[in-house]
């Protein structure tokens, strides 16, 4: 319903938990998307990340990620969108102790 939208800032509370690969997988369709944002309120069970298997539209240049609990083997999605230049991962966004990069990935 917003084809032309470039930058959108979300937060997403942890009463909707379960709805949020539904809401992050829908991103794909905002073909202009250039900049997102996403904020999660409250802390999560770390034991559980919250993304995973998660698609995001290859439009993407920055990508802002708080209060996740994305887990490493996922940085590997991230990794491999073409256009993104700038990545920030802030408080609990990730999830494991050592991130291991795939040659390849993060090409901007």
């Amino acid at each position: 319903m917003m084809p032309n939208l470039k930058k959108l800032k979300i937060r997403f509370h942890h009463s909707f938990a379960e709805l949020l690969s539904f809401c992050i997988n829908k991103f794909i369709h905002l073909h202009q998307l250039e900049d997102l944002n996403c904020f999660f309120t409250d802390k999560f069970d770390t034991k559980y990340p919250l993304l995973e298997n998660f698609h995001l539209p290859p439009t993407l240049k920055r990508l802002t990620l708080n209060g996740c609990i994305l887990s490493w083997k996922s940085m590997a999605i991230i990794g491999s969108m073409p256009n993104l230049e700038v990545l920030n991962l802030k408080f609990f966004t990730y999830d494991g102790s050592a991130w291991e990069p795939i040659e390849g990935n993060f090409c901007n």
